[in-house]
């Protein structure tokens, strides 16, 4: 029996696509896969071919705009994951959630619009549930009671963009004595939480992805402040805002990982990354203003992961690099324009450095000679979008086949010739940045 395939659909070409799932559709046999990735074939996929999938443990049927009814009929008795995001057909009422596995643990629905749910629907969720995306859920007629009925031992709750009626200042009043166990949540704030909000979150919440953004009044540190002291075990803080002052902000001494990327907080970057918590192992500032190479003496000793993709300043200098903590295993500068690094900086890259992301970037500078003198520990290369006549093919007599290259809109010539050496390549358009949620 086949025991897992991951993303069944993705390696299908579009012209045996059809075949393949009519074959499916038309057989009487269950299929024997237990991961199952509808999203490549998301026109196709219909609730007669989705219920020869019912050993699946983990589905995907994000955006599967022809599905209705198939996960809400008791026919999936193994399934631990399900994700139907964008799903624009689906009906869900109090009838189908009670209907749903009961074998479900991670269950997301997030921005289906064919919710027709009671206050009273989400205690028919299943009791052994732990992760529960409800993101853009927006049903005019739910109250906050709605958030009053989750199962007991969820531990991550995402309700970013929900109805101003389902997100008052009465939604996480009964969270912390509900669920003893929930630790990340994932919400947008609005006028009405800012003055609750603080009080309310579970104390021993660890993951908090929180967006502020607003147009008038710019919130300042002294939000955030009463926000975090309420807070001492949180590891990961997402903040998503714009001009945000994050000037005096008192960051948990247990923070692990902090994401600011996109907040272009300005001048408060400064101070932000002078206060950072010294255990903190991952830090992603991209797309913020302001920043000089100065302030990366400031970085905690024991950072493992910076990600600053697409600083408008001229922050990467060869300086830089000076003060990268010498425990840093992945660099990410992409689509950093105006950089000045040349060979001498990128010689004294972290000796321990495993991954060097370099998308996009200003490589005016760069010559072969960087290429000679890499960390030996580098596992993955990202150069994509670089045509730098100033970097030729010799540079791959100079790197471990072991690396992993990618070099999409490179030259073809370049491409070939690092498949021709061995190289693992990989040519995906790195075009457009992307943004992460945690």
């Amino acid at each position: 029996m086949l025991q897992e395939v991951s993303c069944l659909m993705q390696n299908k070409r579009r012209t045996i696509l059809k075949d393949y799932l009519d074959n499916i559709k038309n057989s009487n046999e269950k299929q024997n896969i237990f991961n199952v990735d509808f999203r490549k074939a998301q026109k196709n996929i219909t609730d007669d071919i989705a219920v020869k999938f019912v050993d699946a443990r983990v589905i995907d049927a994000s955006s599967c705009d022809l599905l209705t009814i198939v996960f809400f009929q008791n026919a999936f008795k193994h399934l631990h994951t399900l994700r139907i995001d964008y799903c624009q057909q689906i009906i869900i009422n109090d009838e189908a959630i009670k209907k749903l596995p009961r074998t479900l643990t991670c269950l997301s629905m997030s921005y289906c619009f064919g919710f027709q749910i009671s206050d009273e629907a989400f205690k028919y969720l299943p009791s052994g549930l732990t992760k529960l995306y409800l993101c853009g859920l927006k049903q005019g007629s739910l109250t906050h009671k709605v958030l009053h009925n989750l199962p007991e031992g969820l531990h991550t709750l995402d309700v970013r963009n929900c109805g101003k009626n389902i997100l008052t200042e009465h939604a996480f009043t009964r969270l912390p004595l509900q669920l003893h166990n929930l630790h990340t949540i994932l919400y947008n704030s609005n006028i009405q939480l800012r003055q609750d909000i603080n009080q309310c979150l579970p104390y021993n919440l660890r993951v908090l992805d929180i967006n502020v953004y607003v147009q008038k009044p710019t919130i300042s540190y002294n939000f955030f402040n009463d926000l975090l002291t309420n807070l001492p075990c949180l590891h990961a803080l997402k903040i998503y805002g714009k001009d945000l002052d994050l000037t005096h902000i008192c960051l948990p001494s247990n923070l692990l990982k902090l994401d600011v990327a996109l907040c272009e907080i300005g001048k408060s970057v400064n101070s932000l990354i002078e206060h950072l918590p010294n255990k903190l192992h991952v830090l992603d500032i991209s797309y913020n203003k302001q920043m000089t190479d100065n302030l990366f003496r400031f970085l905690p000793p024991n950072l493992c992961v910076l990600i600053m993709r697409g600083c408008k300043q001229r922050c990467i200098t060869n300086q830089m690099f000076d003060y990268l903590p010498q425990g840093l295993h992945t660099l990410d500068i992409s689509y950093c324009r105006q950089s000045t690094i040349t060979d001498s900086g990128l010689c004294n890259l972290p000796r321990n450095l495993r991954k060097l992301i370099m998308n996009k970037c200003d490589q005016s500078g760069i010559t072969n000679v960087t290429f000679q003198n890499l960390p030996k520990n580098l596992k993955i290369l990202q150069m994509a979008n670089c045509n730098r006549r100033t970097v030729t093919c010799d540079i791959f007599n100079h790197l471990s086949t072991k690396i992993s290259l990618t070099l999409g809109y490179n030259e073809n010539k370049r491409i070939k010739f690092a498949k021709m050496c061995g190289f693992n390549v990989e040519v995906t358009d790195i075009n457009r940045p992307c943004v992460h949620h945690m």
